[in-house]
């Protein structure tokens, strides 16, 4: 299994295909296996993919002190240096759309497009839970069989999910399971987390993407980022939730395809 020391740490990474470098950040909890496969088939025909686990995520290890965003952000730039990438698409769902704002921001020299999927520039100025949330909230607490992590499980699919999807987030979810520990210090990350003011310093192509049925980072979010950075082309996805890559991945690899093409 590939891994690189970077900053006290492992990290794990997955390379597939062959291209300009298009690294891939997960969200809160996630790991490498979540990402759908077909998604990835379809990037990695057109870009050399790396795939990496966050700190204290799937196979990367971890340490004592408190995480940040901008920690990762730091562990992503660390990481690029030591496989020699000068500079890279960066590509951040949910939290890894966090660490991926953080990038642009703090490296933009290793920055050269930026995509922001169900993500947010923290609770200071955005918005955690949409509306949709409320009717999984009522659905776990008149169904007691389902606990905490299956009802947030489900809350990232939509009712047009493909079965299959959610199936594969369950089974993948098993593979190299986060501690709980680290699941904690990843959250509390992102909460104290707040870009909102730095948002117009970001000055590389942006594509940011969301499902108008996201339940647990509402679409809102999206818009309140397309807004603030220059230039920002922003995708939403009809009925999808906050997996919407694994919903639709062909609509969403052609979309993040045809965005990043324009900007080698």
């Amino acid at each position: 299994m590939p891994k690189v020391n970077v900053n006290n740490i492992e990290m794990y990474y997955e390379t597939h295909g062959t291209g300009f470098p298009l690294i891939m950040l997960m969200g809160w909890t996630g790991n490498i296996d979540q990402w759908p496969p077909e998604l990835i088939e379809s990037l990695e025909k057109h870009f050399q993919v790396i795939m990496v686990d966050n700190r204290g995520a799937g196979r990367s290890t971890s340490t004592d002190e408190p995480f940040t965003v901008e920690m990762f952000a730091d562990d992503t730039q660390a990481f690029m240096n030591a496989l020699g990438i000068e500079q890279a698409h960066i590509l951040g769902i949910s939290l890894g759309g966090m660490i991926a704002q953080e990038m642009a921001l703090r490296y933009p020299d290793k920055v050269r497009g930026l995509v922001l999927g169900c993500t947010f520039c923290g609770p200071r100025r955005g918005k955690f839970f949409s509306p949709y949330a409320i009717e999984w909230v009522l659905k776990f607490l008149v169904t007691p069989k389902m606990t905490v992590n299956e009802t947030l499980l489900y809350m990232n699919f939509s009712r047009d999910t493909r079965d299959s999807a959610v199936r594969y987030s369950i089974k993948a979810g098993f593979k190299a399971p986060i501690t709980t520990q680290n699941q904690k210090k990843q959250f509390m990350a992102l909460i104290r987390y707040n870009s909102w003011e730095r948002l117009p310093q970001i000055k590389k192509p942006t594509l940011v993407m969301t499902g108008t049925k996201d339940a647990i980072v509402s679409a809102e979010n999206s818009k309140i980022l397309a807004d603030r950075i220059p230039g920002a082309t922003l995708i939403r996805y009809k009925k999808m939730s906050h997996a919407f890559y694994a919903d639709a991945p062909d609509k969403v690899s052609h979309d993040i395809i045809e965005f990043l093409e324009k900007q080698v």
